[in-house]
């Protein structure tokens, strides 16, 4: 489905349509879509760990099937949209427009291949059926649950209130500085096998939930928000 040749080609289709002359100059240059592509679909798109579990278990029904996948292009819309800020903020320019730096260009072509999975999924969505199977396989290939595994783990859900406190402050405070940046990638790196082989321990519980109860706490008192949060 998010294949690179497929979205290669939905990415030009979208261009075209309303893209100008420096978008469409960016588009002949495949290497550089390709490569970007590539790059996206191993960021994974973030997506709601219950719907991951539940796919991954096999306990998905045809209807849920078609709401998995409208949730993989509504997640893709939102990637899209984060990215558009930044683009923004890098660039100067409204969107299309012509580019200042390379890194705007890659910025740029971000958007527009987002927006090509979340036209992809939609197509998928509206056929009203999609075998489970596929669903699995594209949640295993290209999704993931965006952070926070030890604290998903303690309270037993990706959305509850203290977790989305903590993925606020992730994203809100440690991203903006380069250690913070260091800290999320080695937690990412080592968090996931911590939780497969000790997750289900009595003791991993007794360990963590009382520092990250603490941590939350502390965190929610300096005014960070504990309301809904999508990332």
């Amino acid at each position: 489905m998010f294949n690179i040749d497929e979205l290669l080609k939905k990415s030009q289709m979208m261009i075209r349509i309303d893209g100008d002359e420096d978008d469409k100059n960016l588009l002949t240059d495949n290497e550089l879509v390709k490569r970007t592509i590539a790059n996206i679909l191993k960021e994974k798109i973030p997506l709601d760990g219950n719907l991951i579990k539940k796919a991954e278990a096999g306990d998905l029904s045809e209807n849920e099937a078609v709401e998995a996948v409208k949730a993989i292009a509504e997640a893709c819309r939102s990637k899209a949209n984060k990215v558009m800020e930044e683009y923004k903020n890098s660039s100067g320019a409204k969107i299309p427009s012509a580019y200042k730096s390379s890194g705007a260009q890659n910025l740029y072509l971000k958007i527009k291949i987002y927006h090509s999975m979340a036209y992809c999924a939609d197509e998928l969505a509206e056929d009203g059926y999609v075998p489970s199977e596929t669903v699995i396989k594209i949640i295993k290939s290209y999704c993931t649950k965006s952070g926070c595994y030890v604290a998903t783990c303690v309270y037993g859900s990706y959305d509850c209130p203290e977790v989305w406190t903590l993925r606020r402050f992730r994203d809100n405070n440690l991203k903006r500085f380069w250690i913070g940046r260091v800290f999320i990638r080695i937690y990412y790196k080592t968090s996931p096998k911590l939780v497969n082989s000790c997750g289900k321990k009595k003791w991993f519980n007794k360990l963590f939930k009382p520092i990250l109860d603490k941590m939350v706490i502390k965190l929610q008192n300096s005014g960070v928000d504990s309301s809904n949060y999508y990332d």
